[in-house]
Protein backbone atom coordinates (compact mmCIF):
# COMPACT_ATOMS: atom_id res chain seq x y z
CA UNK A 1 0.00 0.00 0.00
CA UNK A 2 2.88 2.44 0.14
CA UNK A 3 4.38 2.06 -3.07
CA UNK A 4 3.91 5.08 -5.14
CA UNK A 5 1.55 4.79 -8.50
CA UNK A 6 4.26 5.39 -10.30
CA UNK A 7 6.74 2.44 -8.96
CA UNK A 8 3.10 0.02 -8.98
CA UNK A 9 2.66 1.28 -12.60
CA UNK A 10 6.15 0.57 -13.84
CA UNK A 11 6.13 -3.19 -12.20
CA UNK A 12 3.13 -3.94 -14.07
CA UNK A 13 5.41 -4.02 -17.37
CA UNK A 14 7.01 -6.73 -15.70
CA UNK A 15 3.81 -8.57 -15.14
CA UNK A 16 2.51 -8.34 -18.19
CA UNK A 17 5.74 -9.75 -19.62
CA UNK A 18 5.29 -12.83 -18.08
CA UNK A 19 1.21 -12.69 -19.15
CA UNK A 20 2.97 -12.40 -22.90
CA UNK A 21 5.74 -15.15 -22.83
CA UNK A 22 4.14 -17.87 -20.66
CA UNK A 23 0.26 -17.36 -19.25
CA UNK A 24 -2.61 -16.46 -21.41
CA UNK A 25 -4.20 -16.84 -18.06
CA UNK A 26 -2.13 -14.25 -16.60
CA UNK A 27 -2.93 -11.75 -19.26
CA UNK A 28 -6.81 -11.94 -19.28
CA UNK A 29 -6.65 -11.26 -15.03
CA UNK A 30 -4.73 -8.39 -15.43
CA UNK A 31 -6.94 -7.10 -18.38
CA UNK A 32 -10.20 -8.07 -16.61
CA UNK A 33 -9.34 -7.27 -13.26
CA UNK A 34 -6.83 -3.78 -14.04
CA UNK A 35 -8.43 -1.40 -11.87
CA UNK A 36 -9.08 -3.56 -9.29
CA UNK A 37 -4.95 -3.92 -9.50
CA UNK A 38 -4.34 -0.34 -9.43
CA UNK A 39 -6.73 0.63 -6.79
CA UNK A 40 -4.56 -2.48 -4.80
CA UNK A 41 -7.84 -4.19 -3.95
CA UNK A 42 -6.98 -7.70 -1.47
CA UNK A 43 -6.20 -10.57 -3.69
CA UNK A 44 -4.72 -9.22 -6.50
CA UNK A 45 -1.59 -8.76 -5.76
CA UNK A 46 -1.15 -12.48 -3.99
CA UNK A 47 -2.60 -13.65 -7.55
CA UNK A 48 0.25 -11.57 -9.49
CA UNK A 49 2.84 -12.29 -7.39
CA UNK A 50 2.19 -16.02 -7.27
CA UNK A 51 1.59 -16.69 -10.89
CA UNK A 52 4.49 -14.40 -11.38
CA UNK A 53 7.37 -16.33 -9.05
CA UNK A 54 5.89 -19.69 -10.47
CA UNK A 55 6.61 -19.12 -14.09
CA UNK A 56 9.73 -17.68 -13.26
CA UNK A 57 10.29 -20.55 -10.97
CA UNK A 58 9.56 -23.31 -13.72
CA UNK A 59 11.74 -21.63 -16.32
CA UNK A 60 15.08 -21.21 -14.11
CA UNK A 61 14.07 -24.78 -13.26
CA UNK A 62 14.60 -25.77 -16.65
CA UNK A 63 17.80 -23.87 -17.09
CA UNK A 64 19.66 -23.48 -13.58
CA UNK A 65 22.73 -22.70 -15.29
CA UNK A 66 21.59 -19.94 -17.58
CA UNK A 67 23.53 -22.21 -20.49
CA UNK A 68 20.20 -23.58 -22.55
CA UNK A 69 19.05 -20.74 -23.74
CA UNK A 70 15.39 -20.90 -22.24
CA UNK A 71 15.90 -18.11 -19.34
CA UNK A 72 16.11 -15.69 -22.29
CA UNK A 73 12.33 -15.50 -23.01
CA UNK A 74 12.56 -13.62 -19.44
CA UNK A 75 14.17 -10.94 -21.57
CA UNK A 76 10.90 -10.00 -23.79
CA UNK A 77 11.20 -6.36 -24.09
CA UNK A 78 14.32 -5.80 -22.85
CA UNK A 79 16.35 -5.90 -25.63
CA UNK A 80 14.75 -2.32 -27.51
CA UNK A 81 13.77 -1.70 -23.75
CA UNK A 82 17.26 -1.69 -22.21
CA UNK A 83 18.58 0.66 -24.99
CA UNK A 84 15.52 3.22 -24.17
CA UNK A 85 16.84 3.21 -20.53
CA UNK A 86 20.61 3.60 -21.58
CA UNK A 87 19.97 6.04 -24.51
CA UNK A 88 17.42 8.28 -22.09
CA UNK A 89 19.94 8.16 -19.54
CA UNK A 90 18.76 5.64 -16.79
CA UNK A 91 15.76 6.48 -15.21
CA UNK A 92 15.97 10.38 -16.30
CA UNK A 93 13.11 9.61 -19.23
CA UNK A 94 11.91 6.69 -18.26
CA UNK A 95 11.99 3.95 -15.15
CA UNK A 96 12.87 0.33 -15.81
CA UNK A 97 9.19 -0.81 -16.56
CA UNK A 98 8.66 2.13 -18.37
CA UNK A 99 11.37 1.16 -20.97
CA UNK A 100 10.53 -2.55 -21.21
CA UNK A 101 6.60 -1.76 -21.80
CA UNK A 102 8.50 0.33 -24.87
CA UNK A 103 10.71 -2.41 -25.57
CA UNK A 104 7.98 -5.30 -25.16
CA UNK A 105 5.80 -3.04 -28.46
CA UNK A 106 8.57 -3.18 -30.29
CA UNK A 107 9.69 -6.52 -30.09
CA UNK A 108 5.91 -6.94 -30.50
CA UNK A 109 6.29 -5.29 -33.76
CA UNK A 110 9.04 -6.94 -35.08
CA UNK A 111 7.15 -9.99 -34.27
CA UNK A 112 3.75 -8.67 -36.28
CA UNK A 113 6.22 -7.57 -39.12
CA UNK A 114 7.45 -11.15 -39.37
CA UNK A 115 4.09 -12.60 -39.22
CA UNK A 116 4.32 -14.37 -36.48
CA UNK A 117 1.91 -12.80 -34.50
CA UNK A 118 -1.16 -11.48 -35.40
CA UNK A 119 -2.09 -8.20 -35.37
CA UNK A 120 -5.06 -8.85 -33.03
CA UNK A 121 -2.84 -9.80 -30.28
CA UNK A 122 -0.24 -7.01 -31.50
CA UNK A 123 -3.10 -5.05 -30.25
CA UNK A 124 -4.37 -6.75 -27.13
CA UNK A 125 -0.54 -6.30 -25.74
CA UNK A 126 -0.30 -2.61 -26.92
CA UNK A 127 -4.33 -1.78 -25.03
CA UNK A 128 -3.06 -3.61 -22.23
CA UNK A 129 -0.05 -1.64 -21.66
CA UNK A 130 -1.87 1.14 -22.24
CA UNK A 131 -4.45 1.07 -20.26
CA UNK A 132 -1.96 0.01 -17.36
CA UNK A 133 -0.81 3.85 -17.64
CA UNK A 134 2.77 2.62 -19.52
CA UNK A 135 4.02 4.31 -21.95
CA UNK A 136 3.01 3.37 -25.91
CA UNK A 137 4.51 6.47 -27.50
CA UNK A 138 8.49 6.94 -27.25
CA UNK A 139 9.22 10.81 -26.40
CA UNK A 140 12.55 12.61 -26.17
CA UNK A 141 15.19 9.90 -27.08
CA UNK A 142 16.50 9.77 -30.70
CA UNK A 143 15.87 6.12 -32.70
CA UNK A 144 19.74 6.86 -33.47
CA UNK A 145 20.56 6.82 -29.92
CA UNK A 146 19.14 3.48 -28.96
CA UNK A 147 19.94 1.70 -32.41
CA UNK A 148 24.03 2.52 -30.68
CA UNK A 149 22.83 1.32 -27.22
CA UNK A 150 21.11 -1.29 -28.37
CA UNK A 151 24.37 -2.47 -30.37
CA UNK A 152 26.33 -3.12 -26.65
CA UNK A 153 23.56 -5.44 -24.91
CA UNK A 154 24.29 -8.54 -23.78
CA UNK A 155 22.00 -10.27 -25.94
CA UNK A 156 24.12 -9.54 -28.96
CA UNK A 157 26.32 -12.36 -29.39
CA UNK A 158 29.00 -12.53 -31.93
CA UNK A 159 27.56 -9.57 -33.54
CA UNK A 160 23.95 -11.22 -33.76
CA UNK A 161 21.50 -9.64 -32.49
CA UNK A 162 18.41 -11.96 -30.24
CA UNK A 163 15.07 -11.24 -29.77
CA UNK A 164 12.29 -12.74 -27.57
CA UNK A 165 9.21 -12.67 -29.94
CA UNK A 166 5.77 -13.71 -28.85
CA UNK A 167 4.17 -15.54 -31.40
CA UNK A 168 0.91 -15.49 -29.50
CA UNK A 169 -0.22 -14.77 -26.10
CA UNK A 170 1.28 -17.14 -24.08
CA UNK A 171 3.98 -18.46 -26.37
CA UNK A 172 7.27 -16.98 -27.61
CA UNK A 173 10.29 -17.99 -30.17
CA UNK A 174 14.08 -16.78 -30.04
CA UNK A 175 14.87 -15.08 -33.59
CA UNK A 176 18.84 -13.75 -34.23
CA UNK A 177 19.68 -11.67 -36.75
CA UNK A 178 16.64 -9.46 -37.04
CA UNK A 179 17.44 -6.80 -39.62
CA UNK A 180 18.81 -3.42 -38.69
CA UNK A 181 16.03 -2.03 -40.78
CA UNK A 182 13.38 -3.74 -38.89
CA UNK A 183 14.63 -3.14 -35.54
CA UNK A 184 14.47 0.70 -36.71
CA UNK A 185 11.15 0.59 -38.41
CA UNK A 186 9.99 -1.12 -34.66
CA UNK A 187 11.47 1.69 -32.82
CA UNK A 188 9.94 4.48 -35.07
CA UNK A 189 6.72 3.01 -34.74
CA UNK A 190 7.11 4.06 -31.17
CA UNK A 191 6.92 7.64 -32.09
CA UNK A 192 3.66 7.45 -33.36
CA UNK A 193 1.83 4.14 -31.35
Amino acid sequence: KKLPEKDLISGLAEVIKYGVIKSPALFSFIKSDLKKILRRCPGTFERIVYECSSIKARVVEKDELDNKDMRIILNFGHTVGHAIETAAGYGKAYNHGQAIALGMLAASFISMKLSLLAKADYLKIKDLIKNSGLPTVLKGVSVKDIMLAQGHDKKFICGKNRFVLPVRIGKTVIKEDIPESLIRESIKSLLWT
